[in-house]
């Protein structure tokens, strides 16, 4: 993916939700899967809002640093800055900043977020998640000192992503996963992925006349959708995914152009600017 994620969804202001993405990174050295650190910018705006949802304009920015670390690993660091104006006429500034670490292996993620609105400090998570096959579990240092558990084989933001990858690159279309992507709720979703047919490299519109999107020209990619369910909410009869993200996964590990979709407002995110880093050259 994906920015992913990723993804963490959180209702602000009284009397009215708005959500942010928080995004999950997209690289990792697994074999096969090596994942071409990048700087992407992602213009957001709104496409479409329900009344329920209390929401009139909104637009911002995401920013994404990716990262290297000695072929161990990666840091991903997240910007997220979009203001929301709400249908009675007040606006708020959202502002979510995030530091992330996760082992090439995807065994353990170290993460560390700061959520501001209208620039005053609103919460800060801080924790480090271990996932193996027989279970997992999450240490919180922030907002207060608590664990908890996470069920056995649960991905990662990296490693939800290099299996897209190689499910994409096998012509596998279909995928269900627990995952994880480091907050301070004691939350693990089951991502559900759909993968469509393979874009050969140049095929894509948004290209043209992007000097800045020059290195994803020759590169395949695949549409893919990813609806994000909550267990705990689980319930009868058909269930709502709490929010769904349909993207461009090229195969060198970037995103393109995103929706997300969280039930009673959709937004986009326009890949505006790319900027390709160091790569360590690791196998």
């Amino acid at each position: 993916m994906h920015y992913a994620r990723l993804i963490a969804t959180k209702k602000l202001t009284a009397g009215a939700a708005f959500a942010a993405l928080l995004a999950g990174s997209q690289v990792a050295f697994a074999a096969g899967a090596q994942i071409a650190p990048h700087r992407a910018v992602y213009d957001m705006s709104l496409i479409s809002a329900e009344e329920r949802a209390g929401i009139r304009a909104a637009r911002g920015r995401l920013a994404v640093e990716i990262a290297a670390t000695d072929c161990e690993g990666w840091t991903v660091n997240v910007r997220f800055v979009n203001q929301f104006t709400m249908r009675r006429g007040n606006s708020s500034l959202l502002d979510i900043q995030n530091s992330s670490y996760e082992a090439s292996d995807g065994s353990l993620m170290q993460f560390f977020t700061r959520e501001y609105v209208n620039s005053r400090l609103q919460l800060e998570a801080k924790g480090v998640a271990r996932a193996g096959n027989s279970g997992g579990n999450v240490k919180m240092t922030k907002p207060k000192e608590e664990s908890f558990s996470l069920p056995g084989n649960t991905a990662f933001p990296i490693s939800h992503t290099v299996r897209l990858l190689k499910l994409a690159r096998k012509g596998e279309q279909l995928d269900e996963v627990s995952l994880y992507e480091g907050s301070a709720e004691q939350k693990v979703f089951t991502a559900n992925s759909a993968i469509g047919k393979k874009k050969a490299g140049g095929e894509r519109k948004f290209l043209k006349g992007g000097k800045h999107l020059e290195p994803l020209k020759s590169v395949n990619s695949w549409p893919v959708s990813v609806s994000y369910y909550d267990p705990a909410k689980k319930g009868e009869g058909e269930e709502t995914p709490s929010h769904q993200m349909s993207f461009a996964l090229f195969d060198n590990g970037v995103t393109g152009d995103m929706t997300i979709d969280y039930g009673d407002f959709k937004m986009k995110g326009a890949l505006t600017h790319l900027e390709m880093l160091d790569d360590p050259g690791c196998e």
